[in-house]
């Protein structure tokens, strides 16, 4: 898992640039939902094939327990196939 602070960078471009247009298709970038500053990135197993998730949260400290939290599940997942 990786945790990213949002950039927010579309913003310094001008409205309807090709530039923002662009960034805003970018969670990271994006101009959008400002009051979510942090982006939680992780792969999972689905069906076989692993699967990129993001999940966005308004403080550090929120994200870092939720990555706990999953941690701890992920943790007794593989314990209990082993």
């Amino acid at each position: 898992m990786e945790l990213k602070k949002r950039t927010f960078e579309a913003l310094n471009y001008p409205k309807g640039s090709k530039e923002r247009e662009a960034l805003n298709f970018n969670s990271l970038t994006s101009e959008y939902i400002t009051s979510y500053k942090y982006l939680l990135f992780w792969e999972a197993l689905y069906l076989g094939n692993w699967v990129k998730h993001e999940t966005s949260f308004r403080t550090k400290k929120e994200a870092l327990g939720y990555f706990e939290l999953q941690k701890v599940k992920f943790d007794e997942f593989t314990k209990e196939v082993r």
